[in-house]
């Protein structure tokens, strides 16, 4: 069951969404009526169904999401739907963002209390429900990050309004970043996807820190991402996504995304981070790779890619292991920050440094 909660607002939108989970899971039959004409009209006999949609019946129908027409993603797609498949291969961690920019991590420190956008929090506590809780103590607590050798950014040029946008006005989402990846890549075909037309709740949140990000700035954020950061990673270490490689298409987790942390702190709100993960299965879904394989990834990113920060994020269900990269354009203010979370029974800590806590071995 979700926490107790004292707030009106939070109980009844819990309680929704539960229901909407629910009613998911339920079934039953019903009878059809059959005709001598053999088609289109089906025979006689019962049918099954499942969800809260009964065939021939409006009752316990639910409202259809708002859906942008141009991309077939919902406007808001910050809810238990939109990041349910997402977080079966991760956690519901996932929704959390790395530590505040602004906070700086010492050495072997660790960083807790991380706030999420509330209707978030909400989200949160549903995926939670199913979850192993995490055990109290497990693992390794030696630092295994190596030195970072500091790469320098490949500096990019940013695509022109007349690229962005098409005759009609709409974004064009089939706009090459890359050589292998097109901004409908780090939008609106990732596994947790976003519109570029959400982001006016990004800038809301985020202009305490940086001010109003416009789409053409963000769009040239996401091309630095992917020239400086996707595409080295894929050539090093494919599997995160398969547009190269001839298997049925696995979308990046997580790119940019809209009102992810209070204050509005995220990097993934004006496209500076990416949420990648290894699922080396026939379906895409599962036979993760090792903890110890993402460790190695983790240390290859922060000496050879010009990083900002590399988080090692586990939490205590085998398998459950991604990585949170994020870069900054500009060259000059990469961090090089390696950064742990794992899951507690207060919540996420984030340390510095790679720990291994729930080692496959």
């Amino acid at each position: 069951m979700a926490k107790p909660t004292n707030d009106s607002e939070v109980f009844l939108n819990q309680l929704i969404a539960q229901i909407q989970l629910h009613l998911q899971t339920v079934g039953g039959t019903y009878i059809t009526l059959g005709n001598i004409t053999p088609s289109p009209l089906p025979l006689p006999g019962f049918k099954t169904w499942t969800g809260y949609t009964i065939p021939g019946s409006s009752a316990g129908v639910a409202p259809a999401p708002q859906v942008d027409p141009d991309t077939g993603v919902p406007i808001n797609n910050n809810t238990v739907e939109g990041v349910a498949s997402l977080a079966s291969t991760t956690g519901a961690q996932i929704i959390n963002d790395s530590p505040d920019p602004d906070i700086k991590i010492e050495t072997g420190g660790t960083y807790t209390g991380h706030k999420i956008d509330r209707k978030l929090t909400e989200v949160k506590e549903v995926l939670k429900e199913n979850e192993t809780p995490p055990p109290k103590t497990s693992g390794t607590f030696k630092n295994e990050a190596v030195a970072s050798l500091k790469v320098a950014n490949q500096i990019v040029s940013c695509p022109t309004k007349d690229q962005i946008y098409l005759k009609n006005g709409k974004i064009n989402y089939e706009l090459q970043l890359s050589p292998n990846i097109k901004l409908k890549d780090l939008t609106t075909k990732s596994l947790w996807p976003h519109n570029l037309k959400q982001m006016n709740s990004a800038n809301a949140n985020y202009k305490k820190q940086k001010g109003i990000v416009t789409v053409e700035e963000l769009v040239c954020n996401l091309k630095s991402l992917a020239v400086n950061i996707v595409e080295p990673l894929l050539a090093q270490y494919p599997g995160f996504m398969n547009p190269v490689e001839g298997k049925s298409y696995r979308g990046i987790n997580s790119a940019f995304r809209a009102t992810s942390t209070v204050g509005g702190k995220s990097q993934h709100m004006v496209g500076e981070a990416i949420d990648v993960q290894w699922l080396t299965g026939a379906d895409g879904k599962s036979s993760n790779y090792s903890t110890e394989k993402y460790m190695e990834i983790a240390n290859w990113c922060l000496k050879n890619l010009p990083i900002d920060q590399v988080i090692y994020e586990h939490t205590s269900t085998y398998g459950r292991v991604w990585l949170h990269i994020s870069h900054r354009r500009d060259g000059v203010t990469n961090r090089f920050n390696p950064l742990t979370m794992h899951e507690t029974s207060a919540g996420e800590v984030y340390t510095s440094g790679f720990y291994n806590r729930y080692p496959s071995k």
